[in-house]
């Protein structure tokens, strides 16, 4: 079954199968992209991994499971500004990424400069760094507006589609410039939403001093596409091409010094004899 159609109910009888045969852990997971990710760094034997198909699916699944006494299944969550929200999971077999989701835990790490190696021009991103800014934090900016009206749009329960926005609407592939009123109009447009002048009074009462905590991955990889065809490279490569080389490119190191890693760590110390990790990872 496509895991995108997957209920918690059809995911927790997957992992009921499944342990018909498998006496190890399951690890719970959001999606595919997050399926290729942990695939290499899993415990080949002992850990399988289950795609329940978004963040609610594997939350809900985790709770039946826990009700139902089902030991040794795990699973990973996006934050998705949980932290902000002061919003804690309701288990302690769930655990969240250091940044709003995994692509931020991706692009924040060494892997970036990967992406940048791999798809970009040596030389239109040194011009583009003389003026002052890095790539990175230039990002980071054109992003941070967008992750605020995500993290808005929970706060208020606001039925928004974000997912019908597109990119190119209000970042300029010439400039790589982002148009805060076109953005805004854009999403007045998807919500039915209040004026800008109310949404921008929300939006001043949200702050948080870490933009990785607020940005959320897929406009960050899409606004960098974005930067790659013109103003930073010759084209853009794509999400799934730039997501292959962020996966390959973070480092054990970085791996080992995730909270997340160390969460799933302190899972197994709890929960004997179920392991996740592979001892000589991390």
């Amino acid at each position: 079954m496509i895991a995108a159609l997957k209920d918690a109910g059809e995911v927790v009888s997957e992992v009921l199968m499944c342990r018909q045969g498998h006496r190890g852990a399951f690890l719970l997971l959001e999606g595919p992209d997050d399926s290729r990710f942990w695939e290499p760094r899993v415990h080949q034997t002992q850990c399988e991994i289950v795609i329940a198909g978004g963040k609610k699916t594997v939350v809900s699944a985790i709770r039946d499971l826990d009700r139902l006494a089902i030991n040794g299944t795990v699973g990973l969550v996006d934050d998705d500004c949980d932290r902000q929200r002061s919003l804690s999971l309701p288990s302690p077999n769930l655990i969240a990424t250091d940044a709003r989701d995994l692509e931020g835990v991706l692009l924040r790490s060494t892997a970036f400069a990967k992406v940048l190696a791999e798809y970009g021009d040596r030389a239109k991103i040194a011009a583009f760094e003389s003026k002052g800014v890095c790539v990175k934090q230039a990002l980071l900016d054109r992003a941070l507006l967008l992750g605020r009206l995500r993290w808005l749009a929970l706060v208020k329960d606001w039925n928004i589609k974000f997912s019908r926005l597109r990119h190119l609407d209000f970042v300029d592939a010439q400039s790589w410039q982002l148009d805060e009123s076109a953005l805004v109009e854009q999403v007045q447009r998807l919500g039915n939403l209040p004026e800008r002048s109310a949404i921008e009074h929300e939006l001043s009462k949200l702050t948080c001093p870490d933009p990785w905590l607020v940005c959320h991955g897929h406009d960050l990889i899409a606004i960098l596409g974005i930067g790659l065809s013109h103003v930073l490279g010759k084209h853009n490569p794509g999400a799934n091409s730039m997501g292959a080389v962020l996966r390959a490119g973070f480092t054990p190191d970085e791996f080992a010094a995730l909270s997340l890693t160390r969460g799933l760590r302190g899972w197994e110390a709890t929960n004997p004899p179920f392991v996740v990790l592979p001892n000589d990872r991390v």
